[in-house]
């Protein structure tokens, strides 16, 4: 009994994902710069990246590994992150 679905791997070729993974991987393209996120430190880092479409391809994953700790930093000082004190442990004596 079948039901007309099929795996991913009989034989109907590479996920559109993937497709787009080996044209990028081929130099067929490059993906387009992103707008404006409103954060000065994530458009740094956005920008950051962007520019590693100039730069040898060796050169790729420290540019990567950089804006990752970047954005990182960013989050981890995003003010929407703060704990807020808890309410409920009452005012300290």
């Amino acid at each position: 009994m079948t039901t007309g679905a099929t795996a991913p791997d009989e034989g109907n070729g590479p996920s559109p994902a993937a497709e787009h993974v080996q044209r990028v991987v081929a130099g067929g393209e490059w993906p387009a710069a992103m707008d404006s996120s409103g954060e000065t430190e994530v458009d740094e880092a956005l920008a950051a990246l962007d520019a590693a479409a100039n730069r040898p391809l060796d050169e790729h994953v420290a540019v990567f590994e950089d804006v990752h700790a970047r954005l990182r930093e960013s989050l981890e000082a995003s003010e929407h992150l703060q704990a807020e004190p808890d309410e409920s442990a009452g005012p300290d004596e």
